[in-house]
């Protein structure tokens, strides 16, 4: 009983601090390299490349995009046909990062992804 109540303490407290990422806009993204964060907007456009790496296009169309969501091809399956996501608003959470002079998040799960 000693061991459960820390670890249900842990997941509470995981849950809570996923639950406190900002909500951002894409264009606003590139100024909060390295923060847990939500950005939502409408996908442009979405692309599949040869690897399999998937791209959800955020603020404009590539290469005008000033977001990006990844998903990397061994995570696809975790998520609907790119080109579902194409004029959608959406919301993505995760960490940003700077890729190319360009704010990213990587997202792993459905549960990064959700549709407004």
């Amino acid at each position: 009983m000693k061991i459960v109540k820390p670890v249900l303490i842990l997941v509470i407290l995981l849950c809570a601090a996923s639950s406190f990422a900002q909500t951002i806009s894409p264009d606003s993204a590139k100024y909060h390299e390295g923060s847990l964060a939500t950005v939502c907007g409408k996908v442009y456009g979405t692309h599949t490349g040869k690897t399999g790496v998937v791209t959800l296009n955020f603020g404009a169309e590539y290469p005008d995009n000033s977001f990006t969501a990844v998903v990397f091809a061994d995570d696809a399956s975790n998520f609907k046909k790119p080109e579902e996501y194409n004029g959608k608003q959406v919301c993505v959470t995760g960490r940003i990062k700077m890729y190319k002079g360009k704010a990213e998040v990587i997202l792993k799960e459905a549960s990064q992804l959700r549709e407004q």
